[in-house]
């Protein structure tokens, strides 16, 4: 009968956000949403100003609609920067989810990973600062390129999403962490569900994504750079 210690989790995250300290990090999260509140009020302008047009498919005329955000494409792509807007449009649709109250951006815990790889794309990916960070970063990125008219924050926004740009756009430092003596009963599945421990226990080096429910103290020496 398998224990209800569980070691070698992973955590992937950013050096620079361990060391932060906890209220830092609840502040820089909170000024993500603030930053992701006032520019997605923008695009959002643009994905609901919708235009009728009159497209072939399969040889018949169909009419469809087109947004003014969706307009937007043609920009990056002439300028070599469409991965801006494949991450604007990503970004927007997580913010969306995120206001619908999707379980995935209702929690405040350490995300612990069961596979070594999924904890290293974490990392990589936390270098504007976590999930609400990068989802700000990349709504920040398509409008300093875009230049919109209506983008004109008052000096409070602008002083933070001045900092969320130059966090993204400094140094990364991904690191993954591992993450022994963790109880059964302080985890949940990524969505917030109960841990299915029969099905783990057949296939424990399964993917498997969890919350850990208690404070922890992450330890850059238990640290693997990438």
């Amino acid at each position: 009968m398998p224990g209800n210690i569980i070691n070698n989790l992973y955590h992937g995250t950013d050096a620079r956000i361990v060391n932060m300290s906890k209220e830092e990090r609840q502040q820089y999260k909170a000024d993500a949403k603030i930053a992701i509140n006032y520019l997605s009020s923008i695009f959002n302008s643009y994905k609901e100003n919708k235009r009728r047009e009159t497209v072939l498919i399969g040889g018949f005329r169909q009419i469809t609609e087109v947004s003014k955000f969706t307009e937007f494409k043609a920009r990056f792509e002439k300028a070599g920067k469409l991965n801006i807007y494949n991450q604007l449009n990503s970004k927007l649709a997580m913010v969306e989810s995120w206001k619908a109250g999707a379980e995935w951006y209702q929690y405040n815990c350490i995300y612990l990973c069961v596979s070594k790889w999924k904890a290293e794309n974490y990392a990589r990916n936390a270098f504007a600062g976590g999930e609400f960070g990068s989802m700000a970063y990349w709504l920040i990125k398509g409008t300093d390129f875009l230049q919109l008219p209506e983008y004109n924050p008052p000096a409070n926004i602008k002083s933070i999403i001045d900092k969320i740009r130059a966090f993204g756009d400094s140094k990364p430092q991904p690191v993954v962490i591992t993450i022994n003596n963790i109880n059964r009963e302080d985890l949940l599945l990524e969505n917030g569900m109960n841990v299915p421990w029969d099905v783990y226990d057949n296939m424990p080096d399964g993917d498997f994504s969890f919350r850990y429910l208690k404070d922890i103290t992450l330890d850059l020496s238990n640290a693997e750079y990438l």
